[in-house]
């Protein structure tokens, strides 16, 4: 699924790895397959036919060797772009926390009540891990549809200033 491999052929050091190749069977772009099972999540209607989600049941791919389940996975005009799961083991966080800054460079980290959120960036590519407690849930996203879904979200009126 993914070259993880610390060299290439060549004997130099290896490029960031990018996204990985299929998650839950999937590449992203691809239509909803077999086996997954539609949300009902209550969408804006100008969104409804744009927007849809899906769970996958079980335990999925290992992407980055994190193992993952109670995936959702996001598709825009029928095509995947993101997929947020749970580490099936969150005591794997620090080890994925280690791989992912490998295969595609530093963090951009923040601390919160609710616990830590990193993200990493290479290209289209994004990887969010937010560990809170005992728990940690991993997504994986095209960065570009994610910014074009949020767009396309409305908007919350602006906050009035009291006088």
């Amino acid at each position: 699924m993914l070259l993880l491999g610390g060299c290439s052929g060549t004997g130099e050091p290896a490029g960031p790895a990018g996204p990985p190749g299929r998650l839950f069977g999937l590449a992203f772009g691809d239509a909803p397959g077999p086996g997954l099972a539609r949300l009902a999540v209550p969408l804006p209607s100008a969104l409804a036919e744009s927007l849809a989600f899906y769970a996958a049941p079980g335990q999925g791919d290992a992407p980055f060797g994190a193992a993952l389940t109670q995936a959702t996975l996001a598709f825009w005009q029928g095509g995947l772009f993101s997929v947020e799961a749970a580490l099936a083991a969150p005591a794997d966080a620090p080890a994925l926390t280690a791989r992912l800054t490998r295969d595609l460079g530093p963090p951009h980290c923040r601390e919160a009540a609710s616990g830590r959120v990193c993200l990493w960036r290479n290209g289209d590519f994004e990887a969010v891990l937010e560990q809170s407690g005992d728990a940690a849930r991993l997504m994986l996203r095209q960065a570009a549809t994610a910014a074009a879904v949020a767009a396309a979200l409305p908007q919350p009126p602006p906050l009035e200033r009291a006088e």
